[in-house]
């Protein structure tokens, strides 16, 4: 298991509404016999929450419910899964060993597995897509069918983008010419 253990990280796969600290001072409690449906009560919070989080503190002490970024990738999560059928382990298990956020990640997990193989193990975007915005085509007219405001206005817009690349292209030069001395510099020293 540590090598399993090393390999795969720690992960923690959203943003909690309870603090990290909030959840190790309820595990420390539970697990000085404190009961779950006495902390549950008192803190509004579900004894089994309450349980899960004292069995991840057990397994990873001061080190548990660190958020740990970026998700993991399709590779960890079907190591994960592997790990847990290996092992025998229950959901709640290798979800506290692995310091997910719920066991309910692991299972969601195991559905995608089971209908779509490792391509819904696949990490998806969050969110909604961004539509994208339709352009209005612009017309683009013969200088012949042109009016003069309109020449002028095109005058005026083709100088602007000019002055524009004639900008970018002095500001390439300039860090090319730094970077030359940068290196003639370090050459010399």
């Amino acid at each position: 298991p540590q090598n399993l253990y090393k390999v795969m990280g720690v992960f923690h796969m959203y943003k909690s509404k309870y603090t990290r600290s909030f959840k190790m001072k309820l595990a420390r409690l539970y697990l000085k016999d404190a009961t779950a449906p006495f902390l549950s009560k008192k803190y509004n919070v579900s004894s089994g929450q309450i349980s899960y989080w004292a069995q991840v503190f057990e397994i990873h002490g001061h080190k548990s419910f660190i958020p740990y970024y970026p998700s993991p990738s399709e590779s960890d999560k079907l190591a994960i899964l592997t790990k847990m059928r290996e092992q025998e382990w229950s959901l709640r298990y290798t979800s506290a060993f692995f310091n997910l956020s719920s066991p309910g990640l692991l299972s969601k997990w195991q559905k995608d597995y089971a209908r779509h193989g490792t391509n819904g193990l696949i990490p998806q975007k969050k969110g909604c897509p961004m539509k994208k915005k339709k352009k209005k085509q612009q017309q683009v007219k013969s200088p012949d069918d042109m009016n003069i405001k309109e020449l002028k206005r095109e005058l005026q817009y083709l100088r602007a983008e000019n002055a524009v690349l004639k900008k970018l292209e002095a500001l390439a030069k300039e860090e090319e010419e730094q970077e030359m001395l940068k290196r003639l510099e370090s050459l010399l020293s």
